[in-house]
């Protein structure tokens, strides 16, 4: 946190408390991970929201879809990403 890290975890080993990602003010899971697998999805869907809290609606750096992917997006989708100045379409 010091270093302005708010969102390390630990990748693709069996650590579901530090595979997980936690909003960095109310300390909700955000994401939960272990191994490859994905488990709770705390993001927001709802449209200029996307990639918040769903707890207190704090921003979480990153590229997020309303919804966990399921494969490779197709020709003309689109995603959202919460950035400093809002929600972004990519």
């Amino acid at each position: 946190m010091d270093a302005g890290v708010r969102f390390a975890y630990t990748g693709n080993v069996h650590d579901k408390a530090g595979g997980s990602t936690f909003c960095h003010q109310c300390c909700e899971n955000l994401i939960s991970r272990d191994r490859y697998k994905l488990g709770e999805w705390n993001l927001s869907s709802r449209e200029n929201y996307i990639g918040t809290c769903n707890n207190c609606g704090t921003s979480c750096a990153g590229f997020f879809e309303a919804a966990p992917a399921t494969g490779a997006l197709n020709e003309g989708e689109s995603f959202y990403a919460s950035t400093r100045s809002g929600i972004a379409q990519y």
